[in-house]
């Protein structure tokens, strides 16, 4: 049990206090957490998130990734993180919005990448989670363009072409933006 949540917390660079909602098909997910924290491979940081090193997250995710029917949860949770960014610009929440969002902005990254590379996962429902980012990073200055140019990629070689037309559009949107405040965010 801890094998499995050790292999989905290498994935999010700021690991996550909400390990229900990551690792739902894991019993005792706390208890997991516990003995993770007790041998040393997991720590709880500032902010409350179990976060693991990043010297032991390379290893992880390199020779042992999460596994697909663990991953498919940890998918969904960060692919309706995504869905409330879209919402930023529709109404009166914003605020709210960029508050609960910003601090999942790496992970968000690094899930929807980790999941570009999966055989089997449903790359436009990815695609269109990393599309729905864009207002985040336009109006927090957060993130960069890496996972929706790897998302253009992915679009282009399953044939989407409307999904790659979004990837291109919110690729400009981040960059104009950027140009516009001066932040230098479009920058890969």
């Amino acid at each position: 049990m801890q094998n499995r949540l050790l292999r989905i917390l290498a994935v999010l660079p700021h690991g996550s206090k909400d390990l229900e909602e990551i690792a739902p098909d894991i019993p005792n997910v706390h208890k997991a957490a516990t003995v993770l924290k007790q041998v040393g491979l997991a720590h709880v940081d500032g902010i409350g998130s179990l976060r693991v090193l990043a010297p032991v997250r390379t290893f992880i995710v390199n020779y042992y990734p999460p596994e697909p029917g663990s991953w498919k949860s940890v998918q969904k949770y960060f692919e309706t993180l995504a869905t409330m960014s879209s919402a930023i610009e529709r109404g009166t929440e914003g605020k709210a919005i960029v508050e609960r969002l910003s601090p999942q902005t790496s992970n968000m990254q690094a899930v929807f990448e980790h999941s570009l590379d999966v055989d089997g996962e449903d790359f436009p429902t990815v695609i269109r989670a990393a599309i729905d980012l864009t207002d985040l990073f336009k109006y927090t200055g957060l993130g960069s363009l890496t996972t929706l140019i790897k998302s253009s990629k992915k679009a282009e070689v399953i044939g989407d072409k409307a999904l790659l037309a979004d990837c291109i559009r919110s690729q400009a949107e981040n960059i104009l933006q950027s140009l516009v405040k001066g932040t230098g965010h479009g920058r890969i």
